[in-house]
């Protein structure tokens, strides 16, 4: 007897990623005159990132409902 196959969780690790986004720029670069662009950019990137999970998660909540209607 098999056990079935559980699908990656991989939209996790998109959230946590953009996770450190958010958090790492405020903290390596000074929020200042001259790191506020580097700051903004890690922000924006973490916005990406996260908009990236989101298209993940739907996808995988898709696959779950198909395998599971089955």
């Amino acid at each position: 007897m098999e056990t079935p196959q559980k699908a990656p969780d991989t939209a996790v690790w998109y959230f946590i990623g953009a996770t450190f986004m958010f958090a790492l720029g405020p903290m390596v670069f000074s929020a200042g005159d001259p790191g506020a662009w580097q700051v903004a950019v890690f922000v924006i990137l973490g916005m990406v990132v996260m908009a990236c999970g989101v298209v993940v998660f739907v996808r995988e909540r898709r696959r779950r409902k198909q395998t599971r209607g089955r």
